[in-house]
């Protein structure tokens, strides 16, 4: 969430076509640096726009088809510091989520609004009781965004998770536990809510080279039923964990993750694997292991000669896409960072942001981007490397990496190809075979637009919605296919 302040400034549409696209540009808004702001989607034709403005102050902007400002409402939360967790959109309905204290108590709640920001209902999500200082809670949504978990992790390693129903506007269940020796700075996690409302909770061990502990996956599951959470351990054997990214199935009822394993280094992946764990059979999970071979090795890290097949470096797992049939789509990314003078680090797992509050000068490297496809029966389907180089500075990278669009008969990854003010705009199109193309899709020289594709939001089967940041100026840019 970037912190800006929002002053409608007078300015024109800009509104052009490229080969496959229709590229239109909003109004620009004058930026400051004590509100933040949400794309908040798409809702009954028109896009809005959610500010979280100083002195607890809170407002929903709206633009119309033409991306024309058509009005603004302040929106009433709790008075007594109302603090944001999070903002989710479902069908025709907008949903902001947010604590606050109530005398000596702090409270958990979530208003319901329509796509005319008008308050619909409102719920107490829980009551935490005394609270002596405010705690960091989080949300994560399910994919059909029916459902919500918040969830703090506390310094003694318990963790606290709410489930709320936003269907029903209703709270479902409450669960604390506390792993054994879990330490979160030090053992990568991820937690993950299905559209009925459950929970799992994925802790990876031992994930070192050690000749008496085996690396595994602690499984934390919770329906609200269970008294206690079910805890179930998976074994990677001699495999390491390089990157990994679990997501769930809906369809096909299973947890599934994506991701880059070792033997002997974390520093290098040796190939990637796909997991699969049955919810109705959580202790029959299936593992698949595929390693890279040389000639696609040399080819991901650009090598002109051959070299020894140690496997990758520098590579995040962004995201998988669930295939109907029960396989998925693995995005990887090379992602590296360097902060001069006082030596050089790549992101940890499960980081999908990078801090820019640290001292000194830092470099941040995002290239190509790898994207698999595996069967069900964990079979390899296909793997293409997609080529880009986005180099920035003391920026938090929030102009590099990637926005990815699902269309009905194709994937488009659209992206800066260079991170500065005048700039190409392209996009890879990757068909259901693997075969992909590369076009331009817009020049943004002249236009005074700086695009941050990992903000965007998909507002329709051939459309997407991209804030751009430039020189204190903000726009909203719609991208129709």
């Amino acid at each position: 969430m970037k912190y800006i302040t929002l002053f409608l400034c007078s300015s024109f549409l800009l509104f052009f076509r490229t080969a496959a696209q229709v590229v239109t540009v909003s109004e620009e808004l004058v930026l400051r640096t004590d509100v933040s702001y949400d794309l908040i989607g798409k809702l009954k034709g028109q896009y809005l726009l959610f500010q979280n403005k100083n002195n607890y102050k809170f407002s929903v902007q709206a633009y119309d088809e033409d991306l024309k400002v058509s009005w603004e409402k302040d929106l009433e939360l709790d008075k007594r510091r109302p603090e944001v967790l999070g903002i989710v959109h479902r069908e025709d309905h907008f949903y902001v989520v947010y604590q606050h204290r109530w005398k000596s108590e702090m409270m958990l709640k979530a208003h319901q609004y329509d796509a005319g920001a008008n308050l619909v209902d409102s719920a107490t999500i829980t009551n935490l009781g005394f609270v002596f200082a405010d705690r960091q809670y989080d949300i994560v949504r399910s994919d059909d965004r029916s459902k919500m978990l918040i969830f703090n992790e506390e310094n003694s390693g318990e963790i606290n998770v709410y489930a709320f129903d936003f269907e029903q506007m209703k709270f479902l269940w409450k669960s604390s536990f506390q792993p054994e020796s879990l330490v979160f700075s030090r053992d990568p996690h991820q937690i993950v809510v299905t559209n009925e409302g459950e929970m799992y909770y994925i802790i990876l061990k031992n994930n070192y080279r050690s000749r008496n502990k085996d690396h595994l996956y602690q499984v934390f599951y919770q329906d609200g039923s269970l008294k206690t959470v079910r805890k179930n351990e998976i074994s990677l054997g001699d495999k390491l964990t390089n990157d990994v990214y679990f997501e769930y199935d809906n369809l096909n009822n299973q947890l599934v993750a994506g991701g880059l394993y070792g033997e002997k280094n974390l520093a290098w992946a040796k190939g990637y694997f796909l997991l699969k764990i049955p919810r109705n059979a959580p202790t029959s999970y299936t593992f698949y292991f595929h390693e890279f071979e040389e000639e696609f090795v040399n080819s991901f890290l650009e090598r002109d000669a051959p070299s020894k097949n140690k496997g990758i470096f520098d590579t995040q797992v962004q995201e998988i896409v669930l295939r109907r049939d029960g396989g998925i789509l693995m995005v990887a990314e090379r992602v590296k960072t360097n902060q001069r003078n006082y030596g050089a680090s790549t992101a940890g797992y499960y980081s999908r942001t990078i801090r820019n509050d640290l001292i000194g000068m830092i470099d941040f490297y995002y290239e190509h981007m790898l994207v698999i496809s595996i069967h069900p029966d964990g079979e390899r389907h296909w793997e293409n490397v997609l080529r880009k180089k986005q180099y920035s500075q003391d920026d938090g990278a929030i102009f590099s990496s990637y926005f990815l669009q699902k269309t009905p008969s194709s994937l488009n990854f659209m992206f800066n190809d260079e991170v500065k003010e005048e700039n190409t705009v392209s996009e890879y199109i990757i068909r259901g075979n693997g075969d992909f193309e590369r076009h331009s899709v817009m020049s943004t020289e002249n236009q005074k637009l700086r695009l941050r594709f990992r903000e965007a939001v998909q507002t329709g089967a051939k459309e997407m919605l991209i804030p751009s940041e430039r020189r204190n100026r903000l726009k909203l840019v719609r991208v129709s296919y």
